[in-house]
Protein backbone atom coordinates (compact mmCIF):
# COMPACT_ATOMS: atom_id res chain seq x y z
CA UNK A 1 0.00 0.00 0.00
CA UNK A 2 1.79 3.39 -0.61
CA UNK A 3 0.21 6.59 0.77
CA UNK A 4 0.51 9.59 -2.18
CA UNK A 5 2.72 12.71 -0.94
CA UNK A 6 0.76 16.01 -0.53
CA UNK A 7 1.86 17.98 -3.15
CA UNK A 8 1.95 22.07 -3.00
CA UNK A 9 2.39 24.63 -5.40
CA UNK A 10 5.37 26.59 -4.68
CA UNK A 11 6.34 29.88 -5.47
CA UNK A 12 10.41 30.59 -4.93
CA UNK A 13 11.79 33.98 -5.29
CA UNK A 14 15.64 32.93 -4.84
CA UNK A 15 18.66 36.18 -4.79
CA UNK A 16 22.07 34.83 -5.05
CA UNK A 17 22.64 36.38 -1.59
CA UNK A 18 19.60 35.23 0.33
CA UNK A 19 21.13 35.23 3.99
CA UNK A 20 21.58 38.75 4.96
CA UNK A 21 19.14 40.30 2.71
CA UNK A 22 16.09 41.62 2.57
CA UNK A 23 14.19 38.60 1.51
CA UNK A 24 12.40 36.72 4.36
CA UNK A 25 12.65 33.53 5.31
CA UNK A 26 10.67 31.20 8.03
CA UNK A 27 11.39 31.47 11.27
CA UNK A 28 13.05 28.28 13.20
CA UNK A 29 14.23 27.55 16.78
CA UNK A 30 17.15 29.41 16.39
CA UNK A 31 16.05 32.07 18.39
CA UNK A 32 16.30 29.73 21.88
CA UNK A 33 18.96 27.26 20.41
CA UNK A 34 22.54 26.94 21.47
CA UNK A 35 24.51 26.62 18.23
CA UNK A 36 28.08 24.71 19.15
CA UNK A 37 31.24 27.03 18.91
CA UNK A 38 32.54 24.34 16.30
CA UNK A 39 29.84 24.88 13.85
CA UNK A 40 30.83 28.34 13.14
CA UNK A 41 34.32 26.96 13.01
CA UNK A 42 33.73 24.18 10.18
CA UNK A 43 31.25 27.06 8.39
CA UNK A 44 34.52 29.46 8.32
CA UNK A 45 37.07 26.09 7.28
CA UNK A 46 34.88 25.22 4.73
CA UNK A 47 34.12 28.69 3.36
CA UNK A 48 38.13 29.31 3.20
CA UNK A 49 38.62 25.71 1.61
CA UNK A 50 40.33 23.98 4.02
CA UNK A 51 37.86 21.23 4.91
CA UNK A 52 35.79 19.53 2.50
CA UNK A 53 31.89 20.14 1.33
CA UNK A 54 31.04 16.95 2.91
CA UNK A 55 32.72 18.01 6.28
CA UNK A 56 30.59 21.08 6.41
CA UNK A 57 27.36 19.03 5.60
CA UNK A 58 27.79 16.95 8.55
CA UNK A 59 27.66 20.04 10.53
CA UNK A 60 23.95 21.05 8.82
CA UNK A 61 23.13 17.12 9.55
CA UNK A 62 23.90 18.05 13.28
CA UNK A 63 22.05 20.90 13.36
CA UNK A 64 19.05 19.16 12.02
CA UNK A 65 19.36 16.12 14.03
CA UNK A 66 19.35 18.75 17.20
CA UNK A 67 16.88 20.39 16.38
CA UNK A 68 18.28 23.90 15.74
CA UNK A 69 17.24 23.60 12.00
CA UNK A 70 13.44 22.69 12.12
CA UNK A 71 12.47 21.21 8.79
CA UNK A 72 8.81 20.71 8.26
CA UNK A 73 8.93 17.92 5.74
CA UNK A 74 12.73 16.91 4.71
CA UNK A 75 12.43 16.71 1.40
CA UNK A 76 13.57 13.99 -1.02
CA UNK A 77 17.17 13.71 -2.52
CA UNK A 78 18.57 10.49 -4.73
CA UNK A 79 20.83 8.36 -2.80
CA UNK A 80 24.57 10.19 -2.15
CA UNK A 81 26.16 7.48 -3.95
CA UNK A 82 29.45 9.09 -2.87
CA UNK A 83 30.66 11.80 -0.24
CA UNK A 84 33.38 12.84 -3.27
CA UNK A 85 32.32 13.45 -6.56
CA UNK A 86 31.65 15.78 -9.53
CA UNK A 87 28.10 16.49 -8.18
CA UNK A 88 27.46 19.57 -5.95
CA UNK A 89 25.20 19.43 -3.14
CA UNK A 90 25.72 22.90 -1.82
CA UNK A 91 26.17 26.45 -4.09
CA UNK A 92 29.70 27.94 -3.89
CA UNK A 93 28.15 30.87 -3.58
CA UNK A 94 27.12 29.82 0.10
CA UNK A 95 30.70 30.02 1.28
CA UNK A 96 30.03 34.17 1.00
CA UNK A 97 27.13 33.73 3.57
CA UNK A 98 29.19 30.86 5.81
CA UNK A 99 31.99 33.21 6.01
CA UNK A 100 29.75 36.05 6.55
CA UNK A 101 28.69 34.14 9.59
CA UNK A 102 31.83 33.05 10.77
CA UNK A 103 33.26 36.65 11.13
CA UNK A 104 29.93 37.98 12.51
CA UNK A 105 29.10 39.89 10.27
CA UNK A 106 25.11 37.93 10.36
CA UNK A 107 23.48 36.77 13.36
CA UNK A 108 23.00 33.24 14.18
CA UNK A 109 19.18 33.30 13.34
CA UNK A 110 19.47 34.89 9.88
CA UNK A 111 22.23 31.81 8.86
CA UNK A 112 19.85 29.32 10.26
CA UNK A 113 17.05 30.79 9.01
CA UNK A 114 18.70 30.43 5.80
CA UNK A 115 19.77 27.24 5.87
CA UNK A 116 16.76 25.78 6.73
CA UNK A 117 15.53 27.65 3.53
CA UNK A 118 17.44 26.12 1.56
CA UNK A 119 17.05 23.00 2.11
CA UNK A 120 13.86 23.23 1.88
CA UNK A 121 14.06 24.29 -1.46
CA UNK A 122 17.06 21.49 -2.19
CA UNK A 123 19.18 24.49 -3.13
CA UNK A 124 21.86 22.28 -0.51
CA UNK A 125 20.67 18.72 -1.02
CA UNK A 126 21.41 16.89 2.24
CA UNK A 127 21.91 13.08 2.67
CA UNK A 128 17.87 11.92 3.76
CA UNK A 129 20.09 8.42 5.61
CA UNK A 130 21.81 10.59 7.99
CA UNK A 131 18.37 12.69 8.92
CA UNK A 132 17.15 10.67 11.81
CA UNK A 133 13.48 10.51 13.52
CA UNK A 134 12.16 11.65 16.41
CA UNK A 135 12.16 8.11 17.77
CA UNK A 136 14.68 5.48 16.49
CA UNK A 137 13.00 3.32 13.53
CA UNK A 138 12.97 -0.02 15.20
CA UNK A 139 10.47 1.59 17.64
CA UNK A 140 7.67 2.53 14.86
CA UNK A 141 5.12 0.33 14.14
CA UNK A 142 3.94 -0.39 10.90
CA UNK A 143 1.43 -2.19 9.49
CA UNK A 144 1.97 -5.60 9.00
CA UNK A 145 0.25 -5.52 5.58
CA UNK A 146 2.53 -3.40 4.40
CA UNK A 147 5.88 -4.40 2.85
CA UNK A 148 8.32 -2.50 4.52
CA UNK A 149 11.92 -3.03 4.75
CA UNK A 150 13.26 -0.43 7.83
CA UNK A 151 16.56 -1.00 6.20
CA UNK A 152 15.76 0.71 3.15
CA UNK A 153 13.19 3.58 5.07
CA UNK A 154 14.40 7.41 6.11
CA UNK A 155 12.30 10.26 7.82
CA UNK A 156 10.19 12.37 6.28
CA UNK A 157 8.05 14.34 9.08
CA UNK A 158 6.80 13.61 12.66
CA UNK A 159 3.25 14.29 12.96
CA UNK A 160 0.16 12.24 14.03
CA UNK A 161 2.12 9.96 12.88
CA UNK A 162 5.59 9.02 11.85
CA UNK A 163 6.11 9.55 8.24
CA UNK A 164 8.85 7.31 6.50
CA UNK A 165 10.21 7.39 2.52
CA UNK A 166 12.20 4.79 0.88
CA UNK A 167 15.95 6.55 0.62
CA UNK A 168 16.25 8.12 -3.20
CA UNK A 169 12.76 7.24 -3.88
CA UNK A 170 12.03 10.28 -6.05
CA UNK A 171 10.16 11.18 -8.90
CA UNK A 172 9.85 14.48 -10.75
CA UNK A 173 6.62 16.31 -10.38
CA UNK A 174 7.48 19.64 -12.69
CA UNK A 175 10.31 20.53 -11.63
CA UNK A 176 10.87 19.33 -8.30
CA UNK A 177 11.60 16.14 -6.66
CA UNK A 178 9.26 14.76 -4.42
CA UNK A 179 8.20 11.40 -2.24
CA UNK A 180 6.82 8.60 -4.49
CA UNK A 181 5.26 7.24 -1.79
CA UNK A 182 5.46 7.58 1.70
CA UNK A 183 4.36 4.94 4.81
CA UNK A 184 2.96 5.82 7.92
CA UNK A 185 4.01 4.35 11.18
CA UNK A 186 2.82 4.46 15.04
CA UNK A 187 4.98 6.51 17.34
CA UNK A 188 5.02 4.03 20.63
CA UNK A 189 4.79 7.46 22.61
CA UNK A 190 1.56 8.77 21.09
CA UNK A 191 -0.52 5.41 22.13
CA UNK A 192 -2.81 7.24 24.41
CA UNK A 193 -3.49 9.51 22.13
CA UNK A 194 -4.20 6.75 18.85
CA UNK A 195 -6.61 5.21 21.50
CA UNK A 196 -8.54 8.42 21.81
CA UNK A 197 -9.59 8.75 18.14
CA UNK A 198 -8.92 5.09 17.01
CA UNK A 199 -11.71 2.12 16.66
CA UNK A 200 -9.51 -0.68 17.94
CA UNK A 201 -10.31 -4.79 16.58
CA UNK A 202 -7.15 -6.74 17.71
CA UNK A 203 -4.24 -5.53 19.76
CA UNK A 204 -1.81 -3.12 17.55
CA UNK A 205 -4.26 -3.20 14.52
CA UNK A 206 -6.30 0.22 14.53
CA UNK A 207 -8.89 2.07 11.62
CA UNK A 208 -8.39 5.94 12.25
CA UNK A 209 -9.82 8.86 10.28
CA UNK A 210 -7.35 11.71 9.72
CA UNK A 211 -7.48 15.01 7.73
CA UNK A 212 -4.41 13.53 6.25
CA UNK A 213 -5.98 10.80 4.10
CA UNK A 214 -9.49 13.30 3.59
CA UNK A 215 -7.71 15.94 2.03
CA UNK A 216 -5.27 13.50 -0.72
CA UNK A 217 -9.14 11.78 -0.55
CA UNK A 218 -10.23 15.32 -1.86
CA UNK A 219 -7.24 16.30 -4.09
CA UNK A 220 -7.20 15.95 -7.77
CA UNK A 221 -7.32 13.19 -8.49
CA UNK A 222 -8.51 11.94 -5.16
CA UNK A 223 -10.41 9.36 -4.08
CA UNK A 224 -13.28 10.93 -4.70
CA UNK A 225 -12.92 11.95 -8.30
CA UNK A 226 -11.70 8.07 -9.47
CA UNK A 227 -14.98 6.50 -7.53
CA UNK A 228 -17.85 8.87 -8.10
CA UNK A 229 -16.60 9.70 -11.86
CA UNK A 230 -19.89 9.37 -13.93
CA UNK A 231 -22.29 9.02 -11.66
CA UNK A 232 -23.45 12.69 -11.85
Amino acid sequence: MKISQIRSPIILILSFSLIGSGILVPNSSAQDAQIPGWIKNVADWWASGDISENEFLTGIEYLINNNIILLDFVPCNYKIQSQYGDTKSVPDWIKNNANWWSENLIDDIDFINGLQYLIEYKIIKIDNKKILGKVPLEDIKFSSSWRIDKNFLVFVQSSFFEIYGKYGDCIVDGDSKVWQSLALGLNPNKMDMYNEVAVWNDPQKTAVVYPYFTFVAYNEPGFYTSSFAGCI
